[in-house]
């Protein structure tokens, strides 16, 4: 059905839906971006997923064939007609284990399949503060990927919120995916057991439904009053706050008065009850609420299209783990749509353990407070990184057209130029694009924000010039940021390129422009490294890393480029104290301290949920610093993915004297692109430079 097929069906509500839908106290909730939609499995049965029983009925059937005995299966029988649905989980993946019953799970719930337009379009043209879903299924984040303008939010599920306390204080959109995904079998609530642990042992998803239910108004949508995971939010809300709490509003089928009126006095909730079998009316429902309160994004220009393109690129995912003086290993090939491994079985996964990193010979090869850009010293700091590996057989250079290689690194290792790793004597980044997973955050928890034609980019170079505070002219970051700006408006017209130069980068006028909205930021100039945190100046003032996370987190670029010095993935050689070989505890000791190490903005502009992040990790020369930015745009405005456009501008460079080229690391999407079809731009012509170094 078409969109506007889904809004004219408001003119078949029956005369209480169409009340409850454009209630002017519920509209208002909604347009102030202060009510949260929760979804249940009525919209995910509707797309042709199963529903509890159904779903429950196969897991038990194909427990009975692979795995239960006579007597457990007559008993898993026996349960399934109680409708203990959680508890015969736990004893069908007891009897399977954890793994296959995953497996299993995944085979019924991670089936390609389309989110209905009637109802998730409307939920997706509704400016809702969050939505909490308790579905394993993607059929959310896809219709947001379908036809969001901006992006696919932030989706983090019950576990991960451990690592997002900021969800609600940023005021930006997301979906929480409260009892996992499929994509994720240790994040499913879906067992007795998992349910208790969801409720006793994760504090942070207790404390994130207490504050949603205390601050916002609730549409439950999907559930039935026998459902489970209704059933447990309304015990946490009840628990919590009694009838005395926010507005609660429940679309449901087939309610009867007695029962609306038993959850208006016990719950608070108000039950929007329709004919048994009539679900059109959730349809018509949620499109009329779509449709009084829709409001365009102002960030872009009324005639711009959205750029949903991500090339899947084949891909080598090698995931690192360190486990006191070992390392973990594990790799497999895999397309960057699939970086989790999600399709990729057992037999084609290869995991090795071998020793640690040869810390202390690192650090004496460091030879000082900072990284050297001899070539020499990072050629024997990368072979010092990949002496450990020699014997496993990582694939990580391949013949003919360079493979990505997609680093997944925890934060004890992420302080480790891995870009320098000697591959057949020369470094991997040389050989290969890299890129980075986020630490913390996969790719769900972060979001992405989508590119729009035309494209938004703001430039700012040689920020310092003209500060009274802290004057440090660096020409050639001015003429950067000038050509990389030549180059989108020679691509086309249409392109709204900003640029701040010297006095122009003032604090105000740059956080003004940052909390606007652009598909493509870019800085170049100095940054440095204060109180253990990253610092960007600016002509009469500076931004710390924590502040410019909450400048993005509203409406984060695809793309964040900052070219200037330790601005991204310092590495630890210089401020860090060497391994001790004092006390048994010794490693546990050194990863936590570089657990807690800041430097760099890696981290904070993935809690942004920018898409893909470029940092300098050492002093660079200005001059091939430049060439490397400038070539960079060349190619990816020539329609190449983002890691294959750093490769090659990366490639192009000489490493004769001089290790710019090793400098620069990447993480986030490494597949995007910023046009739809490959565009003709005039070729780069290098100019002559500074050579100095950008220092503070």
């Amino acid at each position: 059905m078409g969109k506007g097929n889904a809004l004219s069906s408001t003119t078949n509500l029956t005369g209480a839906i169409r009340e409850a839908a454009c209630r002017p106290a519920l509209l208002s909730y909604v347009r102030e971006r202060r009510c949260v939609l929760f979804v249940g499995a009525g919209l995910s049965r509707a797309a042709g997923y199963p529903g509890w029983r159904e779903l429950m009925e196969t897991v038990v059937q194909k427990t009975i064939e692979a795995a239960a005995t006579g007597s457990e299966g007559s008993e898993l029988t026996a349960l399934l007609t109680t409708g203990k649905y959680a508890e015969l989980a736990d004893q069908c993946r007891e009897i399977l284990g954890r793994s296959r019953f995953a497996a299993l799970l995944r085979a019924e719930l991670a089936k390609p399949v389309s989110p209905p337009e009637v109802t998730h379009l409307p939920i997706v043209q509704t400016p809702y503060a969050a939505i909490v879903t308790t579905n394993f299924d993607t059929l959310l984040e896809d219709a947001y990927a379908l036809w969001s303008n901006e992006g696919v939010p932030k989706c983090p599920t019950g576990a991960q919120l451990g690592r997002h306390g900021t969800l609600l204080l940023d005021n930006a959109f997301f979906i929480l995916k409260a009892h996992g995904t499929i994509h994720d079998a240790a994040s499913l609530v879906f067992t007795s057991e998992d349910y208790r642990a969801i409720i006793h042992a994760n504090p942070a998803f207790q404390s994130m439904m207490a504050a949603i239910l205390l601050s916002h108004a609730v549409i439950f949508i999907g559930y039935s009053l026998n459902d489970v995971n209704f059933r447990l939010l309304l015990e946490n809300q009840l628990s919590v706050f009694g009838t005395q709490a926010p507005p609660r509003y429940a679309l449901m089928e087939g309610v009867g008065p007695l029962e609306s009126q038993i959850l208006r006095r016990t719950a608070g909730i108000e039950v929007i009850s329709y004919p048994r079998g009539e679900h059109g009316n959730v349809a018509a429902f949620l499109s009329a609420l779509a449709s009084a309160t829709h409001v365009k994004s102002a960030c872009y220009a009324p005639h711009a299209t959205v750029i949903r393109k991500r090339t899947p690129l084949p891909a080598l995912r090698l995931a690192i783990r360190p486990r006191e003086a070992m390392l973990d290993v594990e790799w497999f090939e895999t397309t960057t749509d699939d970086l989790e491994g999600v399709r990729v079985s057992l037999d084609r996964r290869v995991m090795g353990s071998t020793t640690s990193l040869p810390w202390a010979e690192m650090f004496k090869a460091a030879s000082g407070p900072t990284i050297s850009s001899s070539p020499a010293i990072i050629h024997k700091i990368g072979s010092l990184i990949e002496r450990p590996f020699q014997g496993l057989g990582i694939p990580l250079a391949v013949d003919g057209d360079p493979r990505l290689v997609m680093l997944d690194i925890p934060h004890e290792l992420a302080a480790i130029p891995w870009e320098w790793m000697q591959v057949h004597g020369r470094p991997l980044c040389m050989q290969a694009p890299l890129c980075r997973t986020v630490p913390g955050f996969n790719d769900a928890s972060r979001g992405r924000p989508f590119f729009h034609s035309p494209l938004r980019v703001l430039l700012i170079g040689d920020a310092l010039a003209e500060s009274r505070q802290t004057r440090h002219p660096l020409p050639g970051t001015r003429d950067e940021a000038r050509e990389i700006g030549q180059l989108f408006s020679a691509a086309s017209k249409s392109h709204r390129v900003t640029l701040l130069l010297g006095r122009q980068a003032s604090y105000k006028r740059v956080l003004d422009e940052m909390r606007d909205g652009y598909d493509i930021v870019h800085l170049a100039g100095v940054a440095y490294v204060e109180d253990g945190e990253s610092v960007v100046p600016l002509h009469d003032g500076y931004v710390r890393a924590s502040e410019l996370a909450a400048l993005l987190i509203r409406n984060p670029p695809g793309l964040l480029y900052v070219d200037e010095d330790w601005s991204g993935f310092v590495p630890v050689f210089g401020n860090e104290r060497p391994l001790s070989q004092d006390g048994s505890d010794a490693f546990g000791d050194f990863y936590h301290r570089m657990q807690q190490r800041r430097p760099g903005l890696e981290r904070v502009v993935a809690r942004a949920g920018v898409g893909t992040f470029i940092g300098c990790m050492a002093p660079s020369r200005e001059n091939v610093a430049r060439e490397i930015a400038v070539a960079f745009y060349s190619h990816l405005l020539a329609g190449r993915p983002v890691a294959q456009s750093l490769f090659l501008a990366r490639a192009s460079q000489p490493i004769r004297d001089d290790g710019t080229a090793l400098f620069f690391a990447m993480a986030g999407y490494p597949d995007i692109c910023i046009t739809d079809a490959e565009t003709t731009i005039p070729k780069h012509s290098p100019r002559a430079g500074r050579t100095a170094r950008r220092r503070r």
